[in-house]
């Protein structure tokens, strides 16, 4: 099927599918409970905007450039499209009006990398090499997962209504890259993670590139369909992953307590069966990290990740093997952790400075743990992320600007310490569907409540699954005092009580 017919069946019909989806420009949609209002994904745009991008990777640009007409008639206010036009009125000798169609993107998000890209591949078609470099480093800078995008999540009827026309070309992988572009641009993480998953599947030689998807996904709070991703992108032939992204896809396999699913994820994504164990361990799953042990235990018995791991599971019989240790970091973590609880902070200290710790990322696992063994004064590097929840835990100003950090991490930045009001305003928009499920992002949330008054969504008052984080649980107890809700406070000082470690923690704890 071409895309002028695929785009005459379909759009008919998608018109059916999204009648009465809310006022112009608006939508209402609730996920996961909880209400959610957004700017209409608009069946007809999209349907241009994948017409555009098939033709253009076909090689006809002038019907590339039409589809793209009719697709900013229906969304002008799409950088995506715009950027996309850009080029293509560029290589159709039209350089002024693909120079105008860049500096309306640019007006729309003044940091959307792809707009630079175009303005880059501009200047290369008349052969300006300044402004073709300029623009190529700028696009390399911005981090599409780190940038302030247009924030608003699309209607789920439409979202459904755009899949079906993605589904049209659903062997096509240029049709699985707009719809990954469109969905991300709307923050409608569920319908980017399956257009990921998708065209990982169909060129899963991409797959080093398509976990950056999986950092985003994780950076903005959304962990589910983080380990999802991973998970799939780690099962794929296909050059190797990031430590980080192996570390979410075992996550995503000890999460269905299937340990042969785990072992193959190990042995794809080359994680040792004793650091898994230690991660199912902290992740709460007892069985799950025994049996993993009994496996790593029969293959090389050993192992020293297996005597820490096995320590860490309460078998205090086994024991370690001569010669240097090395650990990786969910059990150095783990059992440094437990060090620290059986034996005290200067057992822990004199451990920590005989075994290095190996760098955790932003791991959403670890770095919580790290940065408690940090306030308990042993020696552990934290990444930036770490860094900036250890200064909210003791409360205190973070070192730098904010920049380095990922979009959860940098909204608890700008909660504490506000540096651009209108960039906490964007960012908070986008991540408001990990308020009350994220612990970082509800403490950011609660934070900027009490400051200035900004509404918190989010079933921030079920404490249960916040337990164990006191991050979480003293903004919680802050913002439960400040509305009047006694009992909720009294259980957040409760639960904060058993994990104080800073001062500060302590008389949060101790406050009604």
């Amino acid at each position: 099927m071409n895309p002028s017919r695929a785009r005459a069946v379909l759009v008919p019909a998608l018109a059916v599918v999204l009648a009465g989806c809310g006022h112009a420009g608006r939508t209402t949609r609730v996920v996961d409970d909880r209400v959610l209002v957004g700017r209409v994904i608009d069946a007809d745009a999209y349907a241009a905007f994948l017409e555009g991008v098939l033709a253009e990777e076909s090689g006809d640009l002038s019907a590339s450039r039409r589809a793209y007409d009719r697709a900013l008639a229906s969304d002008d206010q799409d950088p995506e499209i715009l950027s996309r036009r850009a080029e293509v009125r560029c290589r159709l000798g039209d350089n002024a009006g693909g120079i105008e169609d860049v500096q309306r993107a640019l007006a729309l998000d003044g940091h959307y990398a792809p707009a630079f890209l175009a303005r880059a591949r501009c200047a290369a078609v008349v052969r300006d090499g300044r402004v073709r470099d300029d623009a190529e480093a700028t696009a390399r800078r911005l981090d599409p997962a780190n940038v302030t995008l247009q924030t608003d999540a699309a209607a789920r009827g439409e979202e459904d209504g755009v899949r079906a026309v993605t589904l049209a070309f659903e062997d096509r992988a240029a049709a699985w890259e707009a719809m990954l572009t469109w969905s991300a641009r709307r923050a409608s993480f569920d319908a980017m993670c399956r257009a990921a998953e998708r065209l990982a599947a169909i060129a899963p030689g991409r797959r080093r590139e398509l976990s950056r998807w999986v950092e985003e996904l994780s950076g903005v709070g959304e962990l589910d369909l983080a380990r999802r991703l991973a998970l799939s992108l780690v099962l794929l032939e296909g050059p190797r992953v990031s430590p980080l992204v192996t570390r979410l896809a075992v996550d995503r396999a000890i999460g269905t307590g299937d340990t042969a699913l785990v072992r193959r994820a190990c042995v794809r994504g080359h994680v040792p069966l004793a650091e898994a164990a230690s991660r199912a361990w902290l992740l709460g799953d007892a069985a799950t990290a025994r049996g993993l042990l009994a496996l790593a235990a029969a293959a090389d018995p050993d192992d020293p990740g297996i005597f820490a791991a096995r320590l860490v599971a309460g078998d205090a019989t086994w024991r370690p093997p001569s010669g240097t240790v090395r650990l990786g970091p969910a059990t150095w973590l783990a059992l440094t952790r437990e060090i620290t609880l059986r034996a005290g902070g200067e057992a822990a200290r004199a451990f920590a400075r005989g075994v290095p710790c190996e760098e955790i990322e932003d791991d959403p696992v670890l770095v919580p743990i790290a940065v408690d063994l940090a306030l308990r004064g042993v020696d552990v590097a934290l990444p930036p992320s770490g860094e900036v929840i250890r200064a909210a835990r003791a409360g205190v100003e973070p070192v730098g600007d904010g920049s380095n950090l990922g979009a959860r991490h940098r909204l608890l930045f700008l909660s504490l310490f506000p540096r651009r009001i209108a960039e906490a305003d964007l960012l908070a928009a986008r991540l408001d569907g990990a308020a009350g499920r994220d612990a970082v992002v509800t403490a950011a949330m609660l934070t900027r409540a009490g400051r200035d008054g900004a509404p918190m969504t989010g079933p921030w008052r079920e404490i249960g699954r916040f337990v164990g984080d006191p991050l979480a649980l003293g903004a919680i107890a802050a913002q439960a005092r400040r509305s009047g809700d006694h009992d909720l406070a009294r259980r957040a000082a409760d639960a904060l009580r058993r994990v104080a470690v800073t001062e500060r923690e302590r008389e949060a704890s101790l406050s009604r």
